[in-house]
């Protein structure tokens, strides 16, 4: 019904006036358009490609900010603010840059300035919430991506010699030495077993007063009791903590041409510690990332920070002590660590600044050892 109304008037005026009514009556479509259902990908993607991808895409993100995935737009860049609010395009941030009447602060900073057009189509599609489908290629591969994915309980395969399953698990290996055509190795005998478990749980052979204990146990669950004494060993912690600190990037010393003695052995403790007491492994991580900003922390929550001051630290000739030392830490930011004091275990803070920006900016605070 609008487009032929539309219609109608452009005829009439064609009419009674000719063409040079034309203009005006095709700018009143365009208008007409905006203030219709706007699409993302068919009237906001396009423009976003065109002027926006090469400072605020997927190689480049100046002011950290993004506008190649909705998860990014959304959020906003260094101020912390959200750049577009649904349904408020007049206080969304987005639309006051582009519409900057300043030409130092107006998006895009490069070629022209936007239309009026595409302005309107930007106010329009905000107002009538933003609806930005997750319908692109990316949010695809994140969305099936494994670790997204809750653990699903495979069926167990039926095997032609049951008579050699003790546990499920051997099902899916007897399973796959079947389809090989392959027979399983003989059962080892029991100080093999002992010796194997105890070095895949706490990196030492079995002492020979344990494998005398085991040999004399003959309940059925002998095996079992032995792994149940090897979690509990201090030596666990030791075994399995040293994957984690590589991961970590733990070092005793500072790296590069120098490479100081590093005073950090009390977060390698708590690592080991962590793992000998179970600590549950999102409780392990928040405590690492952000342990000094738990409720009353604890002094072994604040010891756990000391994962983001695991990097290489370069005193070449010209660098001062007192001043910021720049490191990159492994979660991908530079944090600028002040020492506030000479003792080595004083309470340093660390300012977190993004690697893509010189200028230092608060995002939070830890408190490292």
């Amino acid at each position: 019904m609008q487009k032929l109304i539309q219609n109608l008037i452009l005829r009439c005026l064609l009419r009674r006036a000719g063409w040079r009514f034309f203009i005006v009556v095709a700018g009143v479509g365009r208008l007409a358009a905006a203030d219709s259902k706007v699409d993302f990908e068919r009237d906001i993607q396009p423009i976003l490609a065109n002027r926006c991808y090469e400072c605020h895409g997927e190689k480049k993100q100046k002011s950290e900010f993004r506008l190649d995935n909705k998860t990014d737009a959304m959020r906003g860049g260094e101020s912390g603010k959200p750049a577009i609010l649904p349904g408020n395009s007049a206080a969304s941030p987005l639309i006051q840059r582009i519409t900057n009447p300043d030409m130092d602060e107006v998006m895009p900073k490069k070629g022209e300035r936007l239309t009026t057009e595409q302005i309107a189509l930007f106010k329009a599609w905000i107002d009538q919430g933003a609806v930005w489908p997750e319908s692109d290629a990316k949010a695809s591969a994140r969305n099936n991506h494994w670790s997204f994915k809750p653990p699903i309980k495979p069926p167990v395969p039926v095997v032609k010699n049951p008579s050699s399953v003790r546990n499920p698990i051997d099902n899916f290996i007897l399973a796959r030495l079947e389809k090989e055509r392959l027979s399983p190795s003989p059962e080892a005998d029991r100080i093999t077993l002992l010796r194997r478990l105890s070095l895949d749980l706490i990196g030492l052979p079995p002492t020979v007063a344990e494998v005398d204990a085991f040999m004399a146990d003959n309940s059925p669950d002998a095996y079992e009791k032995q792994i149940e004494r090897l979690l509990k060993s201090p030596h666990y912690g030791e075994r399995w903590g040293r994957h984690w600190l590589d991961a970590a990037r733990y070092a005793d010393s500072d790296g590069f041409e120098k490479d100081k003695p590093r005073f950090i052995w009390n977060y390698r403790d708590w690592v080991v510690n962590a793992l000998n007491r179970d600590l549950p492994y999102d409780q392990f991580i928040i405590e690492q990332l952000a342990g000094d900003q738990l409720p009353n922390p604890a002094q072994d929550q604040l010891v756990a920070t000391g994962f983001l001051r695991n990097a290489m630290l370069n005193e070449e000739a010209g660098w001062i002590p007192s001043s910021s030392a720049w490191t990159r830490c492994s979660i991908g930011w530079i944090a600028s660590a002040k020492a506030s004091s000479a003792s080595p275990f004083s309470a340093r803070s660390v300012t977190i600044t993004s690697s893509t920006r010189s200028r230092r900016k608060s995002i939070t605070g830890y408190s490292l050892f």
